[in-house]
C-alpha cells in the first residue's frame, strides 16, 4: 500500500516488474485471499474495507463501511471471516465475508493498530500503540485473543508503541507449540 500516492502496487520478490494494481484513496494495510484470488485493504481515514480481483485489480467493492479508522485488515477465507482493528473505536472486530453484522471481539482497548491471524490455533494477535492515551487494556503492548472473541485478552509483551506484527509459524519443540496454541496462563501438561 502506498498511502500517500493512493495506490496499491506489486512486483516480483526481487523488485522487478513493479506495477500499480489499484488506484484508491489512501490504502492502508492489506491481505491476500489466494484461494479466492482477492485482495482486501482498508483506507487510512475513511473507515472502509475494500476488495478487488487479485489478478487485475478490477471489480473493486466496498465490503465494510462505517468504521472509524481501519487498521490491520486480515482475512480467514476458510473460516469465512474478515478481521480488522478499528483504531479510534478501540476495538478488534470481524464480520462474515459474505456480509452481516459486525462483531466486537475485543473492546476497551487504547489504539489497536496492526494484527495477524494464527488460523490453525484460532488466535488473533494485535498491537496496541497506546498513542490515544485512553488507558484502555493492552496499551503499548502485543496482545492475543481467540478469533471468535470468547477467550480472555492476553497481554504478551509490553513495548513502546508497537505498530504491526507478523508470526513465524515454525516451531521446534512441543513447549513452543503449546505456547503458540494455548492461552498464556493455561497449564502445560
Amino acid at each position: 500500500c502506498d498511502r500517500d500516492n493512493s495506490r496499491i502496487e506489486r512486483s516480483n520478490y526481487d523488485g522487478s516488474e513493479r506495477e500499480s494494481l489499484i488506484t484508491t484513496t489512501q490504502p492502508y494495510f492489506l491481505d491476500l485471499d489466494l484461494a479466492n484470488e482477492k485482495i482486501y485493504w482498508g483506507d487510512y481515514g475513511g473507515g472502509n474495507i475494500f476488495r478487488a480481483n487479485l489478478a487485475d485489480g478490477k471489480n473493486v467493492e466496498n465490503v465494510v463501511s462505517g468504521l472509524v479508522q481501519t487498521r490491520g485488515v486480515k482475512i480467514d477465507p476458510s473460516g469465512g471471516y474478515l478481521y480488522w482493528c478499528d483504531r479510534n473505536a478501540s476495538t478488534v472486530q470481524r464480520r462474515s465475508i459474505s456480509g452481516g453484522q459486525i462483531e466486537d471481539l475485543y473492546t476497551n482497548l487504547d489504539t489497536p493498530h496492526g494484527m495477524t491471524l494464527d488460523i490453525p490455533a484460532g488466535k488473533i494477535y494485535w498491537c496496541d500503540t497506546g498513542t490515544n492515551n485512553l488507558g484502555g487494556t493492552g496499551a503499548m503492548a502485543v496482545n492475543r485473543g481467540d478469533m471468535d472473541g470468547t477467550g480472555p485478552q492476553e497481554v504478551l509483551a509490553n513495548a513502546s508503541e508497537p505498530w504491526d506484527i507478523t508470526l513465524d509459524n515454525r516451531f521446534a519443540t512441543y513447549t513452543e507449540w503449546v505456547a503458540r496454541r494455548f492461552r498464556k496462563d493455561a497449564p502445560i501438561s
